[in-house]
C-alpha cells in the first residue's frame, strides 16, 4: 500500500520544508552552499574581519612550524610548540628534554587558542565556513556530513576525541554548541591527548631520537622538502575543493 501523498505532492507545489536535524536544528545540506552563494549578503563586521584574520594568522603560524621544526626540535622544543602543536611535534618535544610544564602549558594554551578560533569562526560565519573548507582546505563532504552526523548523535564525545579538529571546532561554534560545554569538552579533550604522547614518547624514546639525530644533520634539505610539501598540500586541497 502506498504512503499518502502530502500536500505539495497533491497540488503540485514545491515542498518548501526545512529539513532538520536529530536536536531539532536546521540540517546543512549541499543547497545551502549554493543557495549561500547566490543570495545577498551583509558585509562583513569589523569582529567578523578580525575573527578570520585570527584563524589565518594561525595557518601561516602553523606551517612555519612544521617548515622550520628540524631547525628548532632541538634547541628550542618550546618554540616549536607555540608554532604548531601537531602531534609528531608533541613527540619531539619530548624526547627532546622539554620540561612537563612547559609541554603542557605551551601545547595546552596553543592547541586551545586555535580550538577557540575555529568556534569563534563557526559562531561568526555560521554555514560559510563549511563551504570555505570545502573549496579553499580540501574537505571533503562526505567528512562533513559525517561529523554532521556525529554531532547530533554524541557532540559530547566527539569533541574530546577530535581535540585539535578545525572542523569540529568549527561545527561545535555552528551548531552552536554551547560556550562552556565546548571549552570543558575540549579541555579534556586535549589534556588526554598531551598525556597520551607524553607516554608515547616516552615508549618510542630509542626510535626517535634517532630520527631527530638524523633530521637535525639533515635539517637543511628536510626544511627545503617541507616546504614543497606544505606549497604542493595546499595547492592540491585547493584543486580539489574546486573540482
Amino acid at each position: 500500500m502506498e504512503d499518502a501523498p502530502t500536500d505539495s505532492q497533491a497540488t503540485g507545489a514545491p515542498d518548501h520544508r526545512v529539513p532538520v536535524g536529530v536536536d531539532g536544528s536546521a540540517a546543512v545540506t549541499a543547497d545551502d552552499f549554493g543557495a549561500a552563494t547566490q543570495a545577498p549578503r551583509a558585509p562583513w563586521t569589523p569582529l567578523q574581519i578580525a575573527i578570520l584574520a585570527c584563524y589565518l594568522g594561525l595557518i601561516v603560524i602553523a606551517n612555519v612550524g612544521s617548515i622550520t621544526a628540524p631547525t628548532l626540535q632541538r634547541k628550542h622544543p618550546n618554540v616549536m610548540l607555540a608554532l604548531s602543536s601537531r602531534n609528531r611535534h608533541l613527540l619531539l618535544a619530548v624526547v627532546n628534554h622539554i620540561s612537563p610544564v612547559a609541554y603542557g602549558a605551551i601545547a595546552f594554551s596553543r592547541l586551545m587558542l586555535a580550538s577557540l578560533v575555529c568556534y569563534t569562526l563557526g559562531r561568526a560565519f555560521g554555514t560559510r565556513v563549511l563551504g570555505w573548507l570545502r573549496r579553499y582546505m580540501g574537505v571533503p563532504q562526505v567528512s562533513i556530513d559525517q561529523m554532521e552526523r556525529g554531532f547530533e548523535v554524541a557532540a559530547w564525545a566527539l569533541v574530546p576525541f577530535f581535540a585539535g579538529s578545525n572542523l569540529v571546532c568549527m561545527l561545535a561554534g555552528l551548531r552552536p554548541l554551547p560556550f562552556k560545554r565546548f571549552v570543558t569538552l575540549i579541555a579534556v579533550g586535549i589534556v588526554g591527548r598531551l598525556v597520551l604522547f607524553w607516554i608515547l614518547a616516552e615508549r618510542l624514546r630509542s626510535p626517535l631520537e634517532k630520527f631527530v639525530k638524523f633530521s637535525t644533520k639533515f635539517q637543511w634539505p628536510l626544511m627545503a622538502a617541507l616546504l614543497g610539501w606544505v606549497v604542493l598540500s595546499n595547492v592540491r586541497n585547493l584543486r580539489r575543493g574546486r573540482s
